[in-house]
């Protein structure tokens, strides 16, 4: 699969989680967050490992913005979600 389509696949499926969202659904950050573990030096979506050449590009054309440091899966990463 090219790195295009993965990153067209990643940003389609965050924005799918966030449509929804109503007064009863409040969508959770494992779905609609890509998170970045220090530890092992690798992205994550849905808890999943995601190659750098994928998330990299959106970070740089700022796709996906940095949201800050949040405790997910009990240790400290960073977040990023769409801009």
């Amino acid at each position: 699969m090219n790195t295009e389509k993965q990153q067209q696949d990643l940003v389609d499926s965050i924005k799918h989680e966030l449509a929804k969202e109503n007064e009863f659904y409040k969508p959770s950050s494992y779905f609609h967050s890509v998170w970045f573990q220090p530890s092992s030096g690798r992205f994550l979506f849905a808890d999943q490992y995601i190659r750098y050449e994928i998330v990299e590009p959106l970070i740089e054309n700022k796709t996906l913005t940095f949201k800050g440091i949040e405790n997910h899966q009990g240790e400290q990463m960073l977040r990023y979600v769409l801009s």
